[in-house]
């Protein structure tokens, strides 16, 4: 765990170096390698999803050559694995078994990771702390990538860096850990700490608002809240760090009518694609084809990706 209030970087790089510096080649080469994880996600999800990948795989080859699988009895990590073993069983039994058992199967690469990130890699305080400012850092890089493809490239729905429609999932999922820490400094009380982190939010929710992706600005928004309830906050910086925001978001929408516009139409896109607020669009379909999935089988489901396939 990383208490907000008492994070020094300085101090984390002096004492973390000094932590590296005690450990064998191996697992300095182990910590260096989870450190590029953010700069390689930058680059593509692939070789970021590889990256990942081999974590887990020589986390498993080094419990085994060490005889050292206390991890299992890790509480969440025996719930996640549980969730796994059910997984397959309703892949085994669902329309298309080759397909999900086989998207299923992989999945354990994510508990597996964090596992090794908890007990192995990351069990240092201070190499955590470096690494929430790598992310913190990625942060701001992706906020300048899809704010440089709004100014030469301007519409509702940015693709850089990676070609698609999602780029905002960098932000509110990958950096999700940073997003909190930063949520939980800004407003703890007024310090250099708490204007740093409240800017830096503002910055990137704006970047991630401009990519048009409805649920990963929720899913930050929704996680800002879990975060502020999470610690110690004080209301005045809260309502502060509204009025800054609204303040802004007024600015921009009244700068000059090319910004009015792009707002506009990001706004009204936004809205507009929220099945609870307009029953007029596609995803109301979506939810019906959940629903008579769960009708047809409602224990063993379609197994992990089937709804892609059978909810066509």
């Amino acid at each position: 765990m990383i208490l907000s209030n008492n994070i020094n970087l300085y101090s984390s790089i002096k004492y973390g170096l000094k932590y590296l510096n005690s450990k064998g080649n191996f697992e300095k080469g182990m910590i260096f390698f989870w450190f590029l994880g953010p700069i390689i996600f930058l680059i593509e999800r692939s070789p970021a999803d590889i990256w990942l990948t081999l974590i887990s795989i020589i986390f498993l080859i080094k419990s085994f050559v060490s005889s050292d699988w206390s991890w299992i009895k890790i509480k969440w990590f025996k719930y996640a694995f549980i969730f796994w073993v059910c997984s397959l069983i309703s892949a085994i039994f669902g329309p298309m078994p080759i397909f999900t058992f086989g998207e299923g199967f992989s999945w354990i690469r994510f508990p597996l990771y964090a596992v090794a990130v908890q007990y192995w890699i990351g069990k240092n305080r201070d190499i955590r702390v470096i690494m929430l400012f790598i992310l913190i850092i990625s942060m701001m890089i992706m906020s300048i990538i899809l704010f440089s493809e709004v100014i030469i490239e301007p519409k509702t729905n940015l693709t850089w860096p990676y070609g698609d429609l999602i780029p905002g999932s960098y932000l509110a999922k990958f950096c999700l850990p940073a997003h909190c820490v930063l949520v939980s400094i800004a407003v703890i009380k007024l310090s250099k700490k708490s204007i740093f982190s409240g800017i830096y939010l503002i910055i990137t929710l704006i970047a991630s608002f401009l990519t048009g992706e409805r649920n990963n600005l929720l899913l930050r928004l929704c996680a800002s809240f879990l975060a502020i309830f999470s610690f110690k906050f004080s209301l005045k910086m809260i309502v502060t760090w509204l009025l800054i925001l609204f303040s802004i978001i007024y600015i921009t929408y009244n700068f000059n009518s090319e910004s009015h516009k792009l707002f506009t139409n990001i706004s009204e896109k936004f809205v507009n694609s929220i099945p609870i607020i307009n029953f007029d669009n596609t995803y109301w379909g979506t939810w019906r084809s959940g629903i008579q999935q769960w009708i047809e089988s409602p224990f063993l489901g379609v197994g992990p990706s089937g709804t892609r396939h059978t909810c066509g």
